[in-house]
């Protein structure tokens, strides 16, 4: 359900919307029209050091969701990020286990606090979006085919889903880039129509044993052939 910001909203997700990916270093945003179809892709990073103080994160972030905001108040499109559930909330980590337990949920909590001020300041509406599988559907769907790093694809797919476009349902044969290597993932007739992310557990469990063989391969110089790369049933 929406989250309105100011009493006069000037977005339109009829225009498009921009999707937002946070992580624990910085926020991914993908803009996309009012087809679906990306317009930009951008990472915009908040923290370049572990040693960074909690004032500084802050502070920096909210240059980060400044920019996001200004960009969707410009287009008159809402901005859309995933539902938080906040018992476990927290950034998708990019630093060590420890370091990610004490600044995680920082980093969330004060991400949703400011972009819900900038865009109630800025009259953009921000839509809250099921967060199921947006990084796996995001990788196989819209990474290599345009050019995004998983995160940014994981915004593409937030900013689809919220606005009414389904992805769940994915294509016959996937391109993945697996450690710089580009590798071909299929998928069997019974599996190209699910319709729900619940049908998409499967689906990512066959991606994930697919991924653990190719990286077996590539990490004892194993040749990856066209045949190899189809995923083993």
């Amino acid at each position: 359900m929406p989250v309105l910001g100011a009493d006069e909203i000037i977005s339109d997700k009829r225009r498009g919307g921009i999707g937002i990916d946070l992580n624990d270093k910085h926020l991914s945003m993908t803009h996309v029209d009012s087809k679906g179809n990306k317009v930009t892709s951008q990472d915009l990073y908040f923290r370049d050091s572990e040693l960074i103080s909690s004032k500084q994160t802050e502070t920096r972030l909210g240059e980060v969701v400044k920019t996001i905001v200004e960009r969707a108040k410009h287009y008159r499109v809402p901005v859309l990020i995933e539902k938080l559930n906040f018992t476990r909330a927290r950034a998708k980590p990019c630093a060590d286990k420890a370091f990610n337990r004490t600044v995680s949920s920082l980093i969330t909590s004060k991400f949703r606090a400011l972009i819900t001020l900038r865009c109630f300041e800025a009259g953009v509406e921000i839509i809250d979006v099921n967060p199921a599988y947006t990084s796996f559907v995001g990788r196989l769907k819209y990474g290599y085919q345009h050019g995004h790093n998983t995160h940014q694809a994981a915004a593409m797919v937030i900013a689809r889903r919220g606005l009414g476009f389904i992805d769940t349902r994915l294509p016959r044969i996937m391109n993945i880039k697996v450690k710089h290597h580009h590798c071909r993932f299929s998928l069997p007739e019974d599996k190209l129509k699910a319709a729900g992310h619940d049908e998409l557990k499967p689906i990512k469990q066959l991606f994930d044993a697919w991924q653990k063989d190719i990286f077996y391969k590539i990490k004892h110089h194993q040749p990856i052939t066209s045949i190899e790369q189809d995923v083993p049933f």
